[in-house]
């Protein structure tokens, strides 16, 4: 990716929206990368706790997306509480209008692994996909009928 143009890396992610704005995101964070030799555990080793904010100091990269490469490409244990998820826990009762609310209301457990990190965000993220498109939807979950047969 780093041998790209600038317009070829458009083009290629043109179909996903702002892709003018990724484009940089995405030239900002290879750069990064590379800086670093592109040895993850090196850049885990190096910042240490503090690689989730060196991160969010990376052009366009968000919370979310700072979670979303620690947990996938730096394997760190983070919750991450995208779209999908908040949705789920506001329909559980839970309040969280933000990103960040929802994150400081959740803690993972001591002995959470990055491999239980991932296994629980691509389950939520499927759930989201097939069960949170509207609250009717999900009132017809497995999820919700259970937690309603158990009055929880």
């Amino acid at each position: 990716m780093q041998q790209l143009s600038l317009p070829q890396l458009q083009s290629l992610i043109r179909p996903s929206g702002f892709y003018r704005q990724k484009s940089r995101s995405i030239v900002a964070a290879i750069n990064w990368l590379a800086e670093n030799k592109w040895d993850y555990q090196a850049i885990v080793d190096q910042f240490g706790a503090k690689l989730r904010s060196q991160l969010l100091n990376l052009p366009g990269i968000g919370q979310e997306t700072a979670d979303v490469l620690l947990v996938y490409v730096f394997d760190q244990v983070e919750f991450i509480a995208d779209h999908y998820t908040r949705k789920l826990f506001n329909y559980l009762g839970y309040q969280a209008n933000s990103y960040q609310q929802l994150k400081q209301q959740l803690k993972l457990p001591a002995n959470f692994t990055y491999q239980d990190a991932q296994e629980l965000h691509g389950l939520l993220d499927e759930f989201g996909k097939i069960w949170l498109k509207n609250k009717s939807i999900f009132e017809n979950s497995f999820l919700f009928l259970e937690l309603k047969k158990n009055k929880i």
